[in-house]
């Protein structure tokens, strides 16, 4: 671990300060509390219990994941993976919004995840409650253990907890660094596991296989819009450090484009919950400026229509002197609208007030015998002149396609 002694330090138990949780908090967001009926169970590793306290766990930077390892009991195989929650906070009274692209694999026993169960998606949640994420599609599992992981949009807050019993899962709780990949998270001096739970229905209906994701070809554009092909295919430990939102999520907004250079050492700081805290799944629309991604389908085939859309929200007054940003994503590249060079690239605008809409991607057919592809990653965001700081909420739109 010596070559890694910077991220020991990034990680590293100090001294705690406290942080409560007030009802005025609570009441920001109201719930229906679900009911778990006999064939739901949740599945965890922590040993935390509502009231008592927590550590909040600074140290990460955009880019980086928390991610937990889950075993269910022999006799509840097979399961449905319907949910995942998690409890996250900012070091403050709570409130903080960020974004984060879950993730879910299964679990070979490595340090590293193993094959992907679903198309990363994206997801806002807020500090200072239970954050629940309803799988649309429940993921069907008949042996082994699967592993859950939630990769930062951007350099907290908000972050995670873990919990203050003072033991540790081994080899249940892991930290994707950057740069450093896949480590246990008592490697890097964690003495907590993560609070971060999931959800499966144990009632015996009948798992479904999981679709193979496409194999990796390159993906056809349309031969007026020059993006690259021939990109080496996505991996599903390392996706990019700017990861975008989706479409139906408002995401927070930022700083500059983050830095991989580990930030200053963290304090692990307990939290003292004593109020119950609620999640916080459908999050209300935000007042700042937004941007809104736009495609006809997340998945196309040959004769299907393609095309994409960047819809920026202002509620406000004009915004001058800003510039929008969409970029794509395919595997290790990264090329940049409206020129799509692989070099940073913008258009200046003013937004006005109300919907603006821009064509990224004049509408086409699909062709075939492109062969197939995913995941692909259209981000946008808006910037100052200057790239310095966010004056929107980005988002992102993930697709793929096929034969």
């Amino acid at each position: 671990m010596k070559k890694y002694g910077y991220l020991t330090d990034r990680f590293k138990e100090q001294s705690p300060v406290f942080q409560v949780v007030t009802a005025t908090v609570m009441l920001m967001i109201l719930i229906t509390v679900p009911v778990l009926h006999a064939d739901i169970k949740e599945l965890k590793n922590d040993g935390y219990i509502e009231g008592g306290s927590a550590y909040y766990q600074q140290g990460f930077v955009a880019g980086e994941i928390m991610a937990a390892k889950f075993t269910a009991d022999p006799a509840d195989y097979p399961y449905q993976l319907t949910m995942v929650r998690v409890l996250v906070g900012d070091g403050g009274m709570g409130g903080t919004t960020g974004a984060f692209v879950l993730h879910i694999w299964e679990d070979t026993g490595a340090t590293a995840p193993g094959t992907a169960l679903i198309t990363p998606e994206s997801f806002q949640l807020t500090a200072g409650f239970w954050n629940e994420i309803t799988l649309p599609t429940p993921i069907a599992v008949t042996s082994g253990d699967v592993r859950v992981g939630l990769e930062f949009f951007l350099d907290p807050p908000p972050s995670f907890f873990r919990d203050a019993d003072g033991n540790i899962t081994p080899h249940y709780n892991f930290i994707f660094a950057v740069p450093g990949g896949w480590f246990y998270a008592e490697d890097l001096g964690l003495q907590g596991d993560w609070i971060l739970r999931i959800r499966i229905d144990t009632g015996g209906t009948s798992p479904t296989a999981t679709p193979a994701l496409p194999t990796n070809t390159p993906p056809p554009f349309p031969t007026h819009t020059p993006f690259p092909t021939g990109t080496a295919a996505p991996t599903y430990t390392q996706l990019p450090t700017n990861t975008p939102l989706p479409t139906n999520t408002g995401l927070p907004t930022g700083s500059a484009s983050p830095s991989s250079t580990p930030s200053a050492p963290p304090t692990d700081t307990p939290v003292a919950t004593s109020t119950a805290l609620p999640p916080s799944p459908t999050p209300t629309a935000p007042e700042t400026p937004w941007v809104e991604l736009w495609m006809p389908s997340h998945y196309f085939t040959p004769g299907d229509p393609c095309a994409l859309n960047a819809m920026i929200h202002n509620p406000g007054d004009p915004i001058q002197n800003c510039r929008l940003i969409v970029f794509l994503i395919l595997g290790d590249g990264v090329w940049f609208w409206p020129t799509w060079g692989e070099n940073l690239n913008s258009q200046l605008m003013t937004i006005d007030s109300g919907l603006n809409t821009v064509m990224i991607i004049p509408e086409f057919l699909w062709p075939t015998g492109a062969g197939s592809y995913s995941p692909i990653l259209f981000i946008g965001a808006v910037t100052d002149s200057g790239y310095w700081n966010f004056l929107a909420i980005p988002d992102i739109w993930n697709f793929g396609f096929g034969e």
